[in-house]
């Protein structure tokens, strides 16, 4: 696989001895950043009796599911180590004291933290209809 750089350009001034002045300009490679987090689909949508949260992750990585109702309360948090690929966090549809939760509109919200430290996430938006 190849190296993907960004560049970090730092401008600089340069004053000779003759009192002109001189713009310089340093390039530094920056690697790109390694893990990659994408939300593949949410399935059923709506969803009745379990959802299921399909995700891309580039690396392996440590990955926390948060769902919130629209109104921002916590409803539910998941959290697994994942291998680099397509995978799935599988929701029973209860909230984190084990009862079911209301049909309504709910956001989740997934992060994703590598072995090196490196964060990503993203967020979206499915419906449960009981």
């Amino acid at each position: 696989m190849a190296a993907i750089f960004t560049a970090t350009i730092t401008p600089t001034s340069t004053i000779t001895p003759t009192s002109t002045i001189t713009p310089t300009y340093t390039i530094t490679p920056t690697p790109a950043p390694y893990l990659w987090l994408n939300t593949v689909n949410v399935f059923p949508n709506p969803a009745k009796s379990f959802a299921k949260i399909i995700f891309y992750v580039s690396v392996d990585s440590e990955v926390t599911l948060n769902i919130y109702t629209v109104s921002g309360e916590p409803v539910r948090k998941i959290q697994q180590e994942f291998f680099a690929g397509t995978n799935a966090f599988d929701w029973d549809v209860r909230n984190n004291a084990g009862a079911k939760s209301a049909s309504g509109l709910y956001v989740y919200r997934l992060e994703a933290r590598s072995k090196k430290g490196e964060y990503q996430e993203t967020s979206g938006k499915f419906t449960v209809v009981r």
